[in-house]
């Protein structure tokens, strides 16, 4: 049989269907980097959701670490996590406003964390572990905070101003000292720091600005770097190895994803992403999630305002490719959101929070639920081919690695499905499941036989797998077929 390895892959679902209708939820892939590799490509398994520490029942708005120190923000508390024995402390309130808390710390300089959250300013003192009262600050609503060279960087709402700390201090703030951009009129949404530059993301545009060392005036416009770009939601930016990704949206009001280091941004997202994005009404609770795992640098945006089922893509940087995350409701039969919301990593360990809850998990590769619940992994495959020619469909079998089953209960006998689209994925037919292979049973293989007729340019597949077991799918499916007597 001949081997199709198109069948890995990314997102792709064009505006219609017909053209492409291409899926991967809870499922990335991985090209082999050797050449001359008999097998080139493979799906894995994205991981689940390990449960870690449950800490009440309100939603995660940020968490950070940094030399050695884990805090969080759970609802209107900020917690002090000991990740070797699994318990939080509360260190006091941030004001509550439901939306995300940036975090800034300025180091053995001035052993200080600040945290920015429902338009206030706090201080963690982290030599006493005490948390300020909200600082008296000489302008309002306060919205990201950043540090560089010694200064608190904080972007006031709905103006184009900066304003900046004493040094080493962030408690203390001078009328005076804020800079401005003046070569552009929108707002500045939000801020951040990449080597050793302050990027002012507005709204329609984005400048850079450089400390030139003057203690008067230290912030200065970078020449040459304002670009015609701005970002649709503070929290809507990530940093991975000094780029930044963020949703972007032009001054026509078109959202894309773009990555930017010095200081021209890149398209990276996909026409069918910047479709569900401009379908998304609102992105003022959406969130961005950026880490690493197993050498694949992600970059995941949700959007719950999103009217799809599906409300999380993410872009994995190494691939360049997008694919979906997303929970499962067994009863209704629908993915939901996906529930990971704000992380840290810390020696390798990836911690996640809970958009509707106050539970910490870590992402785990070995784990495959989702605290308990189903993680649903689907890939709907590329078109087999752009001609109208009939093909009698005699056998697919799926690559993957089998005798993956558990010792006893669910997942003991684990099995996949498949499901066929002769229609160019507008309806389905349920071909059945076939086995993934019991504990030990490395020669199972899934097979499917006599599927009937279809065109090739309408043909499509979809395999999908819920058992709690390992998923590795490749290097492609397996297909015999018999063309037809003539065409369309």
């Amino acid at each position: 049989m001949a081997l199709w390895p198109q069948f890995c892959g990314g997102f792709y679902r064009a505006l219609s269907p017909v053209i492409a209708a291409d899926q991967a939820v809870n499922v990335y892939t991985e090209t082999r980097e050797v050449p001359g590799g008999a097998k080139q490509i493979t799906m894995y398994g994205t991981p689940g959701l390990r449960p870690y520490l449950s800490v009440g029942t309100a939603v995660c708005r940020g968490l950070f670490f940094q030399d050695g120190l884990a805090l969080g923000v759970i609802g209107g508390t900020l917690y002090a996590f000991d990740l070797d024995l699994g318990t939080a402390t509360s260190l006091g309130s941030i004001s509550n406003d439901g939306l995300a808390v940036s975090f800034a710390s300025n180091g053995a300089g001035g052993e200080q964390i600040g945290i920015v959250g429902g338009g206030q300013l706090k201080v963690l003192d982290t030599g006493t572990m005490v948390l300020s009262a909200a600082i008296a600050l000489p302008f309002p609503d306060p919205v990201t905070i950043a540090f560089l060279d010694g200064y608190a960087l904080i972007n006031q709402a709905n103006t184009p101003i900066v304003w900046y700390s004493a040094l080493e201090d962030m408690t203390s703030w001078d009328p005076l000292d804020f800079f401005a951009r003046s070569n552009t009129s929108d707002h500045i949404v939000t801020i951040g720091v990449s080597r050793d530059r302050v990027w002012a993301f507005g709204s329609r545009t984005t400048t850079l600005f450089y400390d030139a060392g003057d203690l008067d005036n230290p912030f200065l416009p970078y020449p040459g770097t304002t670009v015609q770009v701005g970002i649709s939601d503070p929290a809507l930016l990530g940093l991975y190895e000094d780029v930044f990704y963020f949703v972007a949206e032009s001054a026509k009001g078109q959202r894309r994803v773009v990555s930017a280091s010095e200081p021209m941004p890149q398209t990276i997202s996909t026409p069918p992403i910047e479709l569900w994005l401009s379908r998304c009404p609102t992105l003022t609770n959406a969130r961005m999630l950026v880490y690493e795992q197993d050498g694949h640098p992600f970059m995941c945006i949700t959007v719950p305002s999103s009217p799809d089922d599906v409300k999380t893509y993410c872009f994995d940087v190494r691939e360049t490719l997008w694919h979906a995350r997303a929970g499962w409701n067994s009863t209704t039969g629908r993915y939901t959101q996906w529930r990971a919301q704000g992380s840290m990593s810390v020696n390798g360990t990836t911690y996640v929070g809970d958009y509707a809850t106050g539970d910490l998990y870590t992402l785990d590769l070995e784990t495959y639920d989702d605290d308990g619940a189903i993680l649903r992994r689907e890939r709907t495959a590329p078109y087999l081919g752009a001609e109208n020619q009939w093909l009698f469909i005699d056998q697919i079998e799926l690559g993957m690695q089998a005798g993956v089953g558990l010792s006893s209960g669910q997942g003991s006998a684990p099995t996949v499905s498949l499901e066929i689209s002769r229609d160019g994925a507008r309806t389905w037919v349920n071909a059945g499941t076939a086995t993934l292979g019991a504990q030990g049973e490395a020669e199972a293989r899934a097979i499917w036989r006599r599927l009937g007729r279809a065109r090739a340019d309408r043909l499509a597949v979809r395999v999908t797998q819920t058992d709690p077991v390992k998923c590795v799918w490749g290097p492609g499916l397996w297909m015999r077929a018999t063309e037809g007597s003539g065409q369309l």
